[in-house]
């Protein structure tokens, strides 16, 4: 997630090994509603979404703010 410049946008940005389910997706929506209640009424003018598939091991490439992120330490058996 980002900031724009007047702090009046969001960037959120979701990487996805694939095709999302439909589940997932409504959970994402839920999430963007959650942020755009925490700011006060008129403040932010708009959220731009941004879903991206990038299979594992493809590096990401990630916003200031990061929410959550998968680890991708070497220690870690993806087997």
């Amino acid at each position: 997630m980002s900031l724009g410049a007047s702090l009046r946008e969001i960037y959120f940005r979701i990487y996805t090994d694939g095709v999302l389910p439909e589940s997932a997706k409504e959970a994402l929506n839920c999430a963007v509603t959650e942020i755009e209640a925490a700011y006060p009424l008129g403040f932010l003018l708009r959220i731009d979404e941004e879903y991206l598939v990038a299979p594992e091991p493809t590096p990401m490439e990630h916003l200031p703010i990061v929410v959550y992120a998968r680890c991708e330490d070497e220690w870690v058996d993806r087997t």
